[in-house]
């Protein structure tokens, strides 16, 4: 077979490993934050109480997850008007430049109040990235999958975010392990975030080589009328009501699992310990991920969501 004909299964296992690999990297420098909060808390938000620290963290986190939703609707209309490809590369771009920042910002002692602005600043930003990536990487990879694979494909993001959750875990658990309590409090906790950013830089390039989609190049870019959120909310009320129930449902549990209780258990455990707790967790759902996509799709996809739902409502 000519290399002409292997071309494109070449090009579309390339584009699959460029989405995921980069919701990957946006679940690590997203989740980075809740996990190695409690160790520069005090770094940024000073005080002779630690919960006083700890809340002033969790502010800066509770502001990025409001940005989120912003960032689904810009990123996601940026991603209708030109293109998945630039919109993914914005994203990225945004996620890499607030994952830098926090690793390379002077603390409080330093430089006073700016260093929880450029805090809330990165976290801001990442809040637009994670928010607007998830729409233009669920669109570029459901309109690449083969129509009886999408759920299996739509596991691959579920698979990537828990393995974001387990690499910052477990590189914050093999961190403290290596240079102890002392020298994560002193400067360890920058070291994932740094990571975090040229990982996200090297994406970055990666993804210049990606290919639009031939959805969006055959019925989406030739559109004069591609709709609007208004449209959207008329025409399909419903089904979107039940999405954001669901996404804000497991968004909610998933981020008090990943953020809230190691942040708490932080403070009752030894150093350390909640990393721990944390990789074994996710390694489980590493483990379910992709069989539960091939569920979906064999039992359907509608079908499937309604029973989760159940489910997870009744264990949530």
């Amino acid at each position: 077979m000519s290399q002409h004909q292997h071309s494109p299964a070449k090009a579309h296992r390339r584009a699959v490993t460029a989405t995921v690999v980069g919701n990957f990297i946006e679940s690590f420098d997203w989740l980075a934050y809740g996990l190695f909060a409690p160790l520069f808390a005090a770094r940024f938000f000073p005080s002779d109480n630690s919960l006083t620290s700890i809340l002033g963290v969790f502010a800066v986190l509770g502001v990025g997850v409001l940005m989120r939703p912003l960032g689904g609707i810009l990123l996601g209309r940026y991603a209708d008007r030109r293109g998945r490809r630039p919109a993914l590369m914005l994203a990225i771009s945004l996620m890499a430049g607030g994952s830098l920042l926090i690793g390379v910002t002077p603390t409080y002692a330093h430089i006073g109040l700016l260093a929880p602005c450029l805090l809330l600043v990165a976290r801001m930003a990442q809040g637009v990235s994670h928010g607007g990536e998830w729409p233009a990487a669920a669109a570029y990879l459901m309109e690449v999958a083969p129509e009886r694979r999408k759920s299996t494909y739509g596991s691959l993001f579920s698979l990537t975010t828990c393995a974001g959750a387990f690499t910052a875990s477990l590189l914050g658990g093999g961190l403290t392990a290596a240079l102890g309590p002392a020298a994560m409090a002193a400067w360890g906790w920058r070291v994932p975030f740094l990571v975090g950013g040229v990982l996200g830089l090297v994406l970055l390039v990666l993804r210049t080589r990606l290919t639009e989609t031939e959805v969006f190049r055959r019925e989406v870019r030739v559109r004069r009328d591609r709709g609007s959120l208004r449209q959207v909310l008329g025409t399909h009320r419903r089904r979107v009501l039940l999405a954001v129930l669901f996404v804000a449902g497991t968004g909610a549990v998933g981020g008090t699992w990943n953020a809230v209780v190691p942040a708490l258990g932080g403070s009752l455990a030894p150093p350390g310990t909640m990393f721990w707790v944390v990789v074994c967790a996710t390694a489980v759902l590493l483990v379910l991920n992709v069989p539960i996509g091939l569920l979906a799709d064999k039992v359907g996809a509608a079908r499937f969501l309604a029973v989760a739902s159940v489910v997870f409502a009744v264990a949530g």
